[in-house]
């Protein structure tokens, strides 16, 4: 990802868009990967023919973007799209540039809309990573050493750029594919969203009701905001680029995305306990990510929420925070401007963590059922001198959930009881931050006919190995035999290995993330 002031690009020994004396580039970039084959014309067409007009502004050129196939892998070379760059004007040359950047994001979305509309295989491969007068964004199934040589353009010394964005990661939650490829428009992200499912569907609700003075009436060309085929990543950008383009700032648009837990924090002031408390009225929090660095080609930020990754032992994440701002020092174009740390307050990395409930050595955490959990083992792990309730049941989102017993900061369920029936990601995450350690007994060896319970209990392990919950669980088979012949084998794999780590002595030592 680039930003775009003052680019010249040139094709053919001739110049598309030169250099212009104006506040920003009114020769808009645009990379638009298109299906490779069979409809190619027809989508690109689409968008470089009467679009632009009918939006009211005015389309300079086009051309296909250089590239060297045989710099990368036959498997991406075979899904290979083709690529090419659009640029849109603006019909004022007076109209002030975020009043521009509306524009080409409603005319990216209407062009979106008459693709899938279209339907087939062809539309669903149709992409635009961007539409901007401030960024261009390049990607594909590339490794970092691959990127230079597959677009001669980014080995153009012609090509200048303040900032650059660069991600080498492939999304753990869906199948690599070159739209999915990462950076997005907005943000580079690592992890997972754990509440992915909650927030797309209050966002889908709330789209009847959308009502902007910056966009006006072109409020109603928009939706879908999310890209119901995209990755956890990619949904997150799409909220997160509303957001800024409706008039927050881009570092007001990620705090609203990924509040602190701010509720009983001393550290923090009342200014910002109020700002958090306000907006979690407007915006569920999208819980989970580990890392998501964010620019809209002025300014570049990194998050590193939520809390409890900043009090990790080694705090590799905010010293690479840290190394990132050391070298926007060092290679700034102007070294007069000050680089403003738009971070919060949280608390040193030296800081001790908070005392677990427990001092005693973690008993098993999780094996093959020998004898299944017993009262004895519950009490190992119990605050000395707490007897802990047995039977009863505990409130989830208004839903009774039946335990088998629970104390301080320790619960234990029955599988049933906890997979077996409705659950949603939510539950679990409720249970994540009200307890640092679940026994779970009884887990069945599952197959395509427990389907659902299989997706269930991945969505556990899910939430509590990004708590750092502590799962102490019994079952019918060793983990790696729990879910055999169905159509899940592949994402049951990574629940697997998450087992594995959350039964090692370096995840156990990680403090509980009750945010």
């Amino acid at each position: 990802m680039l930003e775009t002031k003052d680019l010249t690009i040139r094709f053919g020994g001739h110049v598309a868009v030169d250099r212009v004396s104006c506040a920003f580039t009114p020769g808009t970039l645009t990379a638009i990967v298109g299906p490779n084959g069979a409809g190619k014309t027809t989508y690109f067409n689409l968008i470089s023919g009467q679009l632009p007009a009918s939006e009211g502004q005015v389309l300079l050129g086009w051309r296909d973007v250089p590239v060297d196939p045989a710099k990368i892998g036959p498997l991406a070379r075979e899904a290979m799209p083709e690529i090419r760059q659009l640029f849109v004007g603006a019909a004022d040359p007076s109209m002030p540039q975020e009043v521009f950047e509306r524009r080409l994001y409603v005319i990216r979305n209407v062009a979106d809309a008459g693709v899938r509309a279209r339907g087939g295989r062809a539309a669903r491969s149709f992409h635009v990573p961007s539409l901007s007068t401030r960024t261009i964004v390049y990607k594909g199934l590339l490794l970092a050493h691959q990127i230079e040589g597959f677009y001669p353009d980014l080995a153009d010394p012609a090509l200048e750029s303040a900032i650059a964005l660069v991600h080498q990661r492939y999304s753990t939650n869906t199948f690599p594919t070159w739209d999915l490829a990462q950076p997005f428009r907005y943000i580079a992200h690592n992890g997972e969203i754990n509440t992915l499912r909650g927030n797309i569907n209050w966002m889908k609700a709330r789209e009847a009701q959308f009502a902007s003075e910056a966009f006006g009436e072109d409020m109603a060309k928009i939706p879908p905001i999310i890209n119901p085929n995209g990755s956890d990543s990619a949904m997150f950008d799409n909220t997160l680029e509303l957001l800024v383009l409706a008039g927050r700032s881009l570092p007001h648009a990620v705090l609203m995305m990924i509040p602190e837990a701010y509720r009983d924090r001393e550290d923090l002031s009342d200014e910002l306990k109020g700002f958090y408390a306000f907006h979690s009225c407007l915006m569920e929090p999208w819980d989970g990510p580990a890392a998501v660095v964010f620019t809209d080609g002025r300014q570049i930020g990194v998050s590193s929420q939520p809390e409890h990754i900043r009090q990790a032992v080694d705090g590799s994440l905010r010293r690479l925070g840290v190394q990132v701002i050391d070298l926007l020092y060092q290679h700034r174009v102007d070294p007069t401007v000050p680089i403003e740390d738009v971070d919060v307050p949280v608390r040193s990395d030296a800081e001790p963590a908070p005392a677990t409930q427990s001092s005693r050595p973690p008993p098993a955490r999780f094996d093959s059922d020998v004898g299944g959990l017993t009262e004895a083992a519950f009490e190992h792990i119990m605050v000395a001198g707490e007897e802990g309730k047995k039977g009863g049941h505990i409130e989830v989102l208004w839903r009774n959930i039946d335990t088998v017993r629970r104390g301080h900061g320790v619960i234990w369920f029955d599988f049933r009881t906890l997979c077996g029936g409705p659950r949603s990601q939510n539950d679990y995450l409720e249970i994540a931050r009200a307890y640092h350690t679940v026994m779970l007994s009884h887990i069945p060896q599952m197959t395509q006919h427990q389907a659902s319970e299989a997706r269930r209990f991945t969505w556990l392990v899910d939430v509590f190995y990004d708590h750092k919950v502590k799962l102490i669980a019994t079952a019918d088979c060793p983990a790696d035999a729990l879910y055999t012949q169905g159509t899940q084998a592949g994402e049951f794999a990574r629940t697997v290995s998450r087992l594995t780590e959350m039964n090692s002595r370096e995840y156990l030592a990680l403090p509980h993330n009750a945010s």
